[in-house]
């Protein structure tokens, strides 16, 4: 029998028994004549006596297809029909026959074939659904037979699986052209197919995703009766503070999307109502304090009662749409946790208060040391709010990203300081900030990382202190020093004012967009480099990066290097070569693979099983094929092996022409001489010296010789210094670092290539810089109002700093601080 069992050889046989025994049993029917019942009976019993036990069924036979017939064998079988039974037993017309066994199942061990036998009762008593049985049977085996070889279970000895491949010969490699010394670059054919070696690596992950795929979509299909726990009225009852509602698997996709939109939508309608109120309390302030015309009725002068219950009416309506912001942020301030909400809160508040209770003295409003600040404080939560649409515009262009059906990176720091080290040679730094990505199917954390606390946060917890404590020292000064005012309850008044005026020039307008407009640009630039950020706090983590880890295949992606000539120095033929070289580049994941990819025409199963392989660092990939020594790689890896056959340095020369020369030795003897270009891609070298600016290096995982140091710095202009190598002892942490992992807790993503990582590093310290530059806004607005104050104060003018002069003070130092911020890049 031969090493490799094959259908045709099993049909074969069985054809040709099935021949022996027809041709037997046409011979038994010529000689045979018509016997009694009685002596067909005693022939039987005959037999069975001499069957041994144990012994075998008859062998199965196969009808061949009828050929045309001569007359003569048309009325033969015309007569009465006759068969056999076995070798020796016949049977006459009329008589009921042994059924002949039927093929249940056919099994394969080492050398022999065993076939299952069906039971008798079961068997069919047409001659042709026989035939079309043992047809399907033999097509089942023929399938059985094509995955054992796929799955190399079917083996000769059981031991040693066969070798599965096709020929080398049936595939056209388009080489014309490039073996030496016809020495003419022609660029390989460009080849459409997609790289199948990578899907084949990827089958076991789908596979494990795949459910979960069908269950994320059906996720999108929401029942309109579903609870998600967000009512009218409450659509932002936790996005201050904590947030209930979290993206932790495809399930939750609907309902974060459900979410995130009812957010929008209130928050716009929000918008909508405190800008209309806002509007009219500060048309009818700024008219009064600077003489426009106006209706009577809403003049001061000669109506207080409806000009103070008009502005309380619209402080009041403010307070009421933004409930929640006024409740969050008492309760924080009381809480000692005050954030913007708080600035917020009392702003609009307390001279809402004030005008209620001027309500019941409306005469105060006629004496000009008498201000209503109501529109300043609406103002302030107007800017709040729109400070959180972007936060939810962006909330909702970032969840496009997470919940989409493609490839994700989850980018983070290493927080293993030890695989810091390793994956970043030459840092002095006791804890290196090292970048890296892994490949995952869900970010979880989503809404946490896109709603966390923001550095406008942490300053208005700083300054609101400093604000409150200043404005009631000033209220306080203002009831003991002025003499404008008189009587207790005016004096009270006048200080309430005082501590209303000077609690609305200190805070500042742009707290919150000095954080979330600069965020809002970044994410959308983000999204442009297939990347995504999700909030202050990722790009605070990612701000202090100061290396970034990746592989040799992100900078030199599929079709950037590409084999230009190739020169046999050997006795093994060329397509030999190739394919040694083939195995060992994608056992070892070197950048060739792409390139002989499309030489083999994605045939991968020509490849020979790789032994083991080293990485020789710097140099080349050493390894066993076939008990052969074969190596890959720089001149130096083959002077380090005493290789024979090398050509001199000057014929290498004439060889390369400014290219890459590689060889391929097999059994101590170089066979092939490789010559490879290495193309630049704009992108990678833009991302690579933006890198360089920023002093931030890259450290490159590599399997080819030929890729180090100075080869990439060459080949991208940038300093040899910013390029770091992993060495081969430390590939295994790199791998450990970037493996998939189903589940990911990240605040930045990409979609897994180098520019878009280097523009989130890059991104993230930019972002950190211009909100912290932002934030020095609020502090001088602070300062520079609390010296107007005392000033006005000292000069006993405090009652020239009327609602318009506060509200015109804030509005220049928003714009100010808006403008320097949207200059800077991002």
């Amino acid at each position: 029998m031969s090493d490799k069992f094959s259908v045709e050889d099993i049909i074969e046989e069985y054809t040709k028994k099935s021949a022996e025994i027809k041709a037997e049993n046409e011979t038994t029917d010529e000689a045979v004549t018509e016997q009694p019942p009685q002596a067909v009976s005693d022939h039987k019993k005959a037999q069975e006596a001499d069957k041994q036990p144990g012994e075998a069924e008859p062998e199965i036979l196969q009808e061949s297809e009828s050929e045309p017939q001569e007359p003569a064998e048309q009325e033969k079988k015309q007569e009465p029909e006759k068969s056999t039974t076995d070798d020796n037993a016949v049977r006459v017309l009329g008589e009921e026959s042994e059924p002949e066994p039927v093929v249940e199942d056919i099994s394969f061990s080492n050398d022999s074939i065993t076939v299952t036998e069906q039971a008798a009762a079961d068997e069919p008593q047409d001659e042709q659904e026989k035939e079309e049985l043992l047809n399907e049977e033999l097509d089942r085996v023929e399938e059985e037979m094509e995955q054992r070889r796929e799955q190399g279970t079917l083996t000769k000895n059981g031991n040693v699986p066969p070798v599965n491949r096709a020929t080398i010969n049936d595939i056209e490699m388009h080489l014309t052209g490039k073996i030496l010394p016809d020495t003419a670059q022609i660029d390989l054919e460009n080849e459409t197919s997609e790289d199948e070696s990578r899907k084949k690596e990827k089958l076991e992950k789908i596979e494990k995703v795949g459910q979960s795929r069908r269950e994320k979509v059906e996720g999108f299909a929401l029942d309109e009766q579903e609870d998600d726990g967000i009512t009218p009225g409450e659509d932002e009852e936790d996005d201050d503070d904590e947030i209930e509602i979290e993206y932790l698997s495809f399930e939750d996709t609907g309902k974060i999307k459900k979410y995130i939109t009812t957010l929008k939508d209130n928050l716009n309608l929000r918008m909508i109502i405190t800008s209309v109120v806002c509007v009219v309390s500060l048309f009818i302030t700024m008219a009064n304090d600077l003489g426009w015309s106006l209706v009577a009725v809403l003049d001061k002068k000669l109506s207080p009662s409806a000009f103070l219950f008009t502005n309380t009416l619209m402080g009041l309506i403010a307070i009421f749409v933004g409930y929640t912001v006024v409740t969050s942020g008492l309760k924080n301030l009381l809480d000692k946790k005050p954030d913007c909400d708080s600035l917020a809160a009392v702003g609009v508040l307390v001279p809402t208060l004030l005008g209620i209770g001027t309500l019941f003295s409306p005469d105060i409003a006629r004496e000009t040391y008498f201000n209503v600040y109501i529109c300043t404080g609406i103002t302030g939560l107007v800017f709040n709010t729109l400070g959180k649409i972007m936060i939810a515009k962006r909330t909702e262009e970032n969840f496009r990203f997470v919940s989409g059906d493609f490839e994700k990176y989850a980018v983070d720091l290493i927080t293993n300081t030890g695989d810091a080290h390793k994956l970043s040679p030459g840092l002095e730094d006791p804890r290196p900030k090292v970048l890296s990505s892994r490949q995952t199917d869900l970010v979880s954390g989503f809404m946490k990382n896109s709603y966390g606390t923001d550095i406008a946060d942490k300053t208005a917890k700083k300054i609101s202190p400093l604000i409150l404590l200043f404005s009631l020292l000033v209220g306080v000064a203002v009831y003991l020093l002025d003499k404008n005012a008189s009587g207790t309850a005016n004096k009270a008044l006048m200080a309430i004012t005082a501590f209303s005026g000077s609690l609305c020039i200190c805070s500042s307008l742009s707290i919150m967009l000095s954080v979330n407009l600069p965020l809002l640009r970044a994410s959308q630039k983000a999204a442009k480099n297939s990347a995504v950020i999700l909030g202050y706090k990722s790009a605070e983590r990612l701000a202090d990066t100061q290396c970034i880890v990746t592989d040799a295949a992100r900078l030199f992606p599929r079709g950037s290097v590409d084999l230009v000539n190739l020169k046999i120095t050997s006795r093994t033929s060329i397509e030999e070569c190739i394919l040694v070289a083939a195995s060992l580049s994608f056992a070892a994941g070197s950048v060739l693979q792409p390139t002989f990819f499309r030489m083999l025409k994605g045939k991968t199963e020509m490849l020979y099983p790789v032994e083991s392989y080293v990485i020789e660092d710097g140099m080349g990939i050493s390894g066993w094929i076939e008990n052969k020594r074969v190596l890959l790689g720089t001149r130096e890896l083959m002077e380090n092996h005493s290789i024979e056959g090398l050509p001199t340095p000057a014929k290498e020369s004439e060889y390369a022409k400014d290219n890459i020369v590689l060889y391929l030795s097999i059994s101590g003897i170089v066979s092939t001489l490789f010559v490879v270009k290495a193309a630049v891609n704009d992108e990678i070298k833009k991302a690579l010296h933006e890198l360089e600016y920023e002093n931030i290096k890259v450290s490159v995982m590599a399997i080819d010789g030929f890729i180090n140091a100075e080869f990439i710095s060459r080949l991208f202009g940038v300093d040899k210094s910013m390029i770091k190598m992993i060495p081969f002892r430390f590939h295994k942490t790199y791998e450990e670092q970037t493996q998939y992992t189903e589940k990911a807790d990240a605040g930045c993503m990409t979609s897994g290539q180098f520019p878009s990582m280097a523009t989130l590093a890059i991104m993230a310290r930019n972002l950190k810089n211009t909100a912290r530059n932002g934030m020095i806004f609020q502090y001088a607005t602070f300062i520079l109002g609390a010296l107007l104050t005392v000033g006005m104060i000292v000069f006993s003018s405090l009652s020239e700093m009327t609602a318009s002069i506060v509200f015109i003070y804030q509005i220049v130092m928003m714009l100010t601080a808006v403008l320097y911020q949207h200059f800077k890049n991002i």
